[in-house]
């Protein structure tokens, strides 16, 4: 086969597949489902930043249980 055939054979099913992808994501992007995976994957990421920030200024000394009272 010559291979400027070839080639236009390949870039056709290129092409051919391509919308086949485009048209999957489209409907998976169009869903509920996929928006409901995001907002629940924002949310634990959201919970997990708030503990790393509230464990970065927690107290490196358990707590004495006198507050304002003399630093050990």
């Amino acid at each position: 086969m010559h291979p400027v055939v070839t080639m236009m054979n390949w870039s056709h099913h290129l092409h051919d597949n391509m919308l086949a992808i485009w048209h999957v994501m489209d409907q998976h992007i169009h869903s509920r489902h996929f928006w409901h995976g995001v907002m629940l994957t924002l949310l634990i990421i959201g919970f997990i930043v708030l503990l790393v920030l509230a464990f970065m200024n927690a107290p490196s000394i358990p707590y004495s249980g006198v507050p304002y009272g003399p630093a050990l």
